[in-house]
């Protein structure tokens, strides 16, 4: 290589950092950062996911010994302070079910909004919003229920929807409704011997009338 050929590609290197070397600087570094954070972020969730478990414990405790108090109380702190995890998500689900077995279902809707809200997991969500429906049935408030019961939601749970929707029409009063729907719920339940029978079930006391 020529001395000429030498200089050209030095002067092509300073030209190339004079225009882009702050540009790929500033690259390199946000890439730093961005490993720091992403590194950073994931060591805090570790630790929030421990704090929180060790919270669930507690709230274990108090529900498998029916103490009500304790168990909203802690289920709130989850709610509270660890909202993101899957603990603060089947904590209110348990705590909800724990208000609706002492009937009290202002406390129990409560619960269940909160999962609907704020819960990633579909499943939890669709839970939820099952036995929602439940309790607007339940105070006769047919026109929530019938919003919640028609929403969008994950495909298997077509059968349940289709069932609860069936209650719904019957309490109501509209049998042709509740029968369309059982039907519709017994079909999107297939081979499901578990879930069926229940239809089936119901659909056999509303007969062919």
């Amino acid at each position: 290589m020529s001395k000429f050929d030498l200089h050209e590609q030095n002067n092509n290197l300073q030209y190339f950092w004079q225009k882009a070397g702050k540009y790929v600087v500033g690259l390199v570094i946000i890439a730093l950062i961005a490993y720091g954070v992403n590194t950073w972020w994931n060591s805090r969730n570790s630790i929030r996911a421990a704090d929180a478990a060790l919270v669930y414990e507690a709230f274990t405790s108090a529900y498998n010994s029916k103490d009500a108090n304790k168990v909203l109380e802690v289920s709130k702190e989850l709610q509270s302070d660890y909202s993101s995890t899957e603990y603060a998500t089947m904590a209110t689900l348990l705590s909800a079910k724990m208000s609706w077995d002492k009937k009290d279902f202002t406390q129990t809707a409560k619960s269940l909004n909160w999962v609907i809200n704020n819960s990633k997991d579909v499943g939890m969500v669709n839970t939820a919003k099952l036995r929602l429906a439940d309790i607007y049935i339940d105070e006769k408030k047919y026109d929530k229920a019938t919003k919640l019961l028609l929403e969008k939601h994950d495909p298997a749970f077509d059968p349940l929807y289709y069932s609860k929707r069936g209650d719904l029409y019957l309490v109501q009063g509209d049998k042709t409704k509740a029968r369309d729907a059982y039907k519709e719920a017994l079909k999107k339940a297939g081979q499901d011997s578990s879930m069926s029978q229940g239809i089936q079930m119901r659909l056999d006391v509303l007969g062919n009338n």
